[in-house]
């Protein structure tokens, strides 16, 4: 599946439906499809969570810029986050979600984190 995925570890993106411009930033990617991953959270997989996407999507995996900044300050760097485990994200309160690749819209690089 690697070869089709169209977003990286580190890479910034943001949600095509969003009606704000809230920027993510790309953890990185799954083994599985949209509809292979299931998210407990919601009880469901990305693909029912997202109809309007390709079943057979990527999933990459996502945390919101600014719960990033509220962690760790303004001044990070994209190489702190990408090494933080699950349970330190968790406790810097960082969530993570999954969203089919389609769903994600390529951002510049920005010069603060």
């Amino acid at each position: 599946m690697s070869d089709l995925r169209r977003f990286e570890s580190g890479q910034r993106a943001i949600d095509r439906e969003s009606g704000d411009e809230s920027r993510m930033f790309v953890l990185g990617g799954r083994d599985k499809t949209a509809e292979e991953c299931y998210v407990a959270a919601i009880d469901q997989t990305v693909a029912e969570a997202n109809p309007e996407y390709p079943a057979g999507d990527p999933v990459a995996n996502v945390a919101f810029v600014e719960s990033i900044e509220e962690a760790m300050g303004i001044d990070w760097e994209a190489d702190d986050v990408l090494q933080l485990g699950a349970s330190e994200r968790a406790r810097a309160r960082i969530r993570m979600y999954a969203y089919p690749e389609s769903r994600l819209a390529p951002v510049e690089e920005e010069n603060d984190g």
